[in-house]
């Protein structure tokens, strides 16, 4: 799960390059690396309203890289 501590703003950055790291629970633990890249749109200063209050999916150990794992719509209030 990917969760902000505070609100992102077009005019303080663009975007955000986070490293993350997934780890099994086997022996030996394997793991791999990505980077998830958050890109802010400036639509308005409005905040945001997702359609629902958490977003979960499954990706599988095979996908390919460069694969779209999720894609949130939200709209916001004027």
């Amino acid at each position: 799960m990917l969760s902000i501590q505070e609100a992102l703003d077009y005019e303080v950055s663009r975007s955000y390059f986070l490293n993350i790291e997934a780890v099994d629970g086997g022996t030996p633990p394997l793991s791999n690396q990505a980077t998830v890249n958050i890109t802010v749109t400036d639509s308005n200063d409005n905040a945001p309203i997702f359609n629902q209050p958490v977003y979960s999916t499954q990706i599988g150990e095979d996908a390919a890289i460069g694969t779209k794992i999720i894609q949130v719509s939200l709209y916001f209030m004027i």
